[in-house]
């Protein structure tokens, strides 16, 4: 019964997404991704919502510098694509199952940095900036702060991307913030959840948001990832990648 059940909410979805005019073009996309095995891996493509992959494949990544919080198939993808990157992991199982798929020939700056081993008798509030919690109710009491922080040994504006798909991500979108060059770009997934916004908006005053809402590699409903794009910055041909998106 439950196998049933799957299959016909992947044909409700499927139908859906077939009526859906700014979403129908990347219909084949996604049934491939359900129908092959691996498929992210074997595209080395991140699961983000297939516009917000449309507008990094339009950018010239040779040379970036990038920061990412949660490695997956991004990870797989910003070597691909040649980039200068940090990946940062709190599971040592998806951390040792990552390093086997990238490629050996390429030095890769992947760090394993697990939730700190304290637990902390604090309200539990995984909006806030500064707690470096995370909605998980299970890792409730405890903190992400050495995840967190990873990025602050870093000179400001360091990064032309910075990828927040991990853990405590309003804690993490707040670190990043003075790490981003100006005209650089942050990338927030599964911006829908409400309180990854709630408290870090005022931290975000000028920034251009590009909310790509829509469906991903593998996915049974809508999602959104959201493109930041920070305040300042020029836009000149031949610049690694904010400054280079094809139009």
């Amino acid at each position: 019964m439950t196998v049933m059940n799957d299959f016909a909410a992947t044909l409700r979805f499927a139908l859906h997404l077939l009526g859906d005019s700014s979403q129908r073009r990347h219909f084949m996309r996604w049934l491939t991704s359900r129908c092959c095995k691996n498929y992210s891996f074997k595209k080395r493509l991140p699961w983000l919502t297939f516009d917000a992959i449309d507008y990094l494949d339009r950018m010239n990544l040779k040379g970036a510098r990038v920061f990412e919080y949660g490695s997956g198939c991004s990870t797989l993808y910003w070597q691909r694509r040649g980039a200068d990157f940090v990946s940062i992991e709190h599971d040592p199982a998806w951390y040792e199952k990552m390093r086997s798929h990238f490629d050996p020939t390429c030095f890769v700056d992947y760090r394993l940095v697990p939730v700190d081993p304290e637990i902390y008798d604090e309200p539990w509030n995984p909006a806030d900036p500064d707690a470096c919690s995370t909605d998980w109710r299970s890792l409730r009491g405890r903190t992400f702060r050495t995840y967190v922080s990873s990025i602050d040994s870093f000179d400001d504006g360091y990064f032309d991307v910075i990828l927040i798909d991990g853990r405590s991500r309003p804690s993490c979108m707040k670190h990043s913030i003075p790490k981003l060059k100006a005209g650089g770009i942050m990338i927030l997934d599964n911006a829908d959840r409400e309180h990854y916004y709630r408290e870090t908006k005022p931290l975000l005053t000028g920034w251009e948001i590009l909310a790509l809402r829509g469906v991903d590699p593998m996915g049974s409903q809508y999602s959104r990832t959201d493109i930041l794009k920070k305040p300042g910055g020029t836009t000149t041909n031949g610049d690694s990648c904010r400054d280079s998106v094809k139009h």
